[in-house]
C-alpha cells in the first residue's frame, strides 16, 4: 500500500513517469511505516462508535484491503465520509438519467429478492429479461421506447405469453419518464393487444409485485 501511495504521489507531479528515472527512495525502517500504518488503517472503524467493525463490513480480506487503501489516499482515513461517497454515487447512478438498463434489472432482482420470489434470467432474445415461476410472471426492462421499435416490445411480449403460458407481464421503465412519455408508453397496455400487460415505473414494482403475490393467494384459498 506504501508503494501505491508513493506512485500516486508521483503521478501527480508527473505528466509520465518512468521508474527508471524517476525512483522511489524506500526510507529506512519502512517495515515499521507499514506496521504503524497497519495499525491505524485496522482501527478507522473505531472513528465512529456507530459504525459496524470492518471485518463485518467487508468480510473478504482482498475488498477490505482494497477498501482501505482508498479510504486512506481519497478520504485521509474517514471511513464514514468514503461510504457517504459510494451511497451518493449510487444514488445518483440509479436515479437519475445515466441509469442503464443493467441498473433496472439489478433494481427489479433486488425487489423480487427481498420477496424471495426466484428469479430465472432469459437470454433468449425472442423473449422477455426477467421469469418469475412463482407467479408466472414476465418482465422486460426498458430505458426507452420509440415508435420504431413499440412492434418489436408487442411481439416479444406475444411470444413470451406462448412460450411461458405466463398469466402476468410486467414492462418496467425508469422513473425519470415524464408524465407524458410514460402515458405514451402505457398506450400499448390500453390497446389490450397484449391483455395481461402492466406498464410501470420502476418505483411502483414492488407494490405491482405485493398486489399479484395477494391475487395469486386468493386464487388459491378460493379453489
Amino acid at each position: 500500500m506504501w508503494i501505491r501511495e508513493q506512485l500516486a504521489k508521483l503521478a501527480s507531479t508527473q505528466a509520465s513517469y518512468d521508474l527508471r528515472v524517476h525512483t522511489i527512495k524506500i526510507p529506512p525502517g519502512i517495515s515499521g511505516i507499514i506496521d504503524e500504518r497497519n495499525q491505524v488503517l485496522s482501527k478507522l472503524d473505531a472513528n465512529d462508535e456507530n459504525l459496524p467493525a470492518l471485518e463485518k463490513l467487508f468480510p473478504d480480506p482482498e475488498i477490505r484491503g482494497f477498501v482501505l487503501e482508498r479510504v486512506q489516499l481519497l478520504h485521509k482515513g474517514n471511513l464514514l465520509s468514503y461510504l457517504n461517497s459510494l451511497v451518493s454515487r449510487e444514488k445518483a447512478s440509479l436515479q437519475g438519467e445515466s441509469a442503464t438498463i443493467s441498473d433496472l434489472i439489478h433494481i427489479c432482482q433486488e425487489k423480487l429478492k427481498r420477496r424471495k420470489l426466484k428469479i430465472v434470467s432469459n437470454f433468449n432474445a425472442n423473449e422477455v429479461d426477467l421469469w418469475v415461476p412463482g407467479l408466472n410472471l414476465g418482465i422486460e426492462v426498458r430505458e426507452v421506447l420509440s415508435s420504431n421499435c413499440t412492434n418489436e416490445l408487442v411481439n416479444l411480449l406475444k411470444n413470451t405469453n406462448s412460450s411461458k403460458k405466463t398469466k402476468y407481464l410486467a414492462v418496467v421503465c425508469p422513473d425519470e419518464l415524464t408524465d407524458l412519455i410514460f402515458h405514451s408508453w402505457r398506450d400499448i397496455e390500453r390497446s389490450n393487444v397484449v391483455p395481461n400487460l402492466s406498464v410501470l415505473r420502476v418505483g411502483d414494482f414492488g407494490s405491482y409485485l405485493d398486489k399479484i403475490s395477494e391475487y395469486m393467494k386468493e386464487d388459491k384459498e378460493s379453489t
